[in-house]
């Protein structure tokens, strides 16, 4: 398989992904400015969160072995893991703690408290330092395969039972490293790819219809990890034939201006897309009232929408010259 040249539905994926996350953080978003996550009026924006966050971060890991390079001398993948992961972490991070410490004067305007969800970006950086560590042992991928399989348990395992601090997500990381190796194997595995495009979704509708059916929770990775040694079996079907069945959609897709953009520019908007959105939410809670169900949902489509047309103020901004260099485009 091809990767060298840019393959739109990528950028469709990883758009729609993108979007994903950030109503998945409406909860949080409104913790953070003062609001009860737990008003029944918001339940309907909840309940289409168990389609897509059983896999949606996992699908992200997926598509960045796919564009990994892990046969690269150890200069130039440090080169491309500080520009690309590194620097944009300390830009984001900068922007994090520096919110966190100015609350205090904007406290009428939205009691928030400390937020970060950029474990995704340390699990990312341990995931393709392990991969690539690998693969300067040994250039088996099947063996890469195997190696992460068992590093996704041994995260598991220390998650489980509480064995030492998750210092920089670094269980994260452990489990990750075998989608990322997911990735990478399937872009030399064309008709394998292919393949799982292809039937992948049949498992995930019988998966998901099983969970509505008869009400029981599936496994999930995020902020926290929600995973067991008795339900890694599922965790790992869930995250493979979600993620497959997704881009064989989005294949599908093809081509789409307003999904690739926000594609390319998903990073920026992990990285920043709460700070807006709890300051929206702040706002919006002043103007509309949370009495009716009515107002709710105005409220909830309302602040999802202008945080979308903030986030592309910030993009726009972050795309300029000198500042691209803020999120590692240089």
């Amino acid at each position: 398989m091809i990767v060298n040249e840019r393959i739109c539905y990528f950028d469709v994926a990883k758009g729609i992904l993108i979007l994903f996350l950030v109503m998945s953080h409406f909860g949080i978003a409104l913790n953070h400015a003062g609001i009860d996550a737990e008003n029944s009026f918001f339940l309907p924006w909840y309940y289409p969160q168990p389609l897509y966050i059983v896999f949606f971060m996992q699908c992200f890991f997926i598509i960045s072995g796919f564009f990994s390079k892990f046969d690269l001398d150890a200069r130039l993948f440090f080169k491309k893991l500080v520009k690309q992961l590194l620097i944009p972490w300390v830009f984001f991070e900068i922007v994090r703690v520096s919110f966190g410490a100015s609350q205090g004067e904007f406290q009428n305007l939205f009691p928030a408290k400390e937020y970060s969800t950029l474990w995704f970006l340390n699990a990312l950086l341990f995931a393709k330092l392990i991969c690539w560590l690998i693969n300067q042992s040994t250039k088996s991928k099947h063996i890469m395969l195997i190696v992460t399989f068992i590093f996704l348990l041994i995260g598991v395992i220390l998650n489980q039972y509480s064995i030492g601090d998750n210092i920089l997500y670094y269980k994260h990381g452990l489990m990750s490293s075998f989608f990322v190796a997911v990735g990478y194997f399937l872009k030399h595995k064309s008709n394998l790819y292919e393949s799982l495009l292809k039937y992948s979704g049949i498992l995930f509708v019988i998966i998901i219809a099983g969970r509505f059916l008869h009400y029981y929770n599936l496994p999930v990775q995020d902020a926290t990890i929600d995973v067991t040694l008795s339900n890694v079996y599922v965790f790992i079907l869930t995250s493979l034939s979600g993620s497959f069945g997704f881009l064989f959609l989005c294949k599908k897709i093809a081509n789409n201006r307003f999904l690739e953009y926000f594609g390319r520019n998903s990073l920026i908007i992990y990285g920043l897309h709460m700070l807006p959105y709890v300051i929206i939410m702040g706002l919006a809670r002043q103007w509309i009232g949370l009495s009716t169900q009515t107002h709710a949902i105005i409220f909830m489509i309302g602040t999802y929408f202008v945080e979308l047309v903030a986030m592309i103020l910030v993009i726009e901004l972050l795309n300029i010259k000198y500042l691209r260099i803020l999120v590692g485009k240089f």
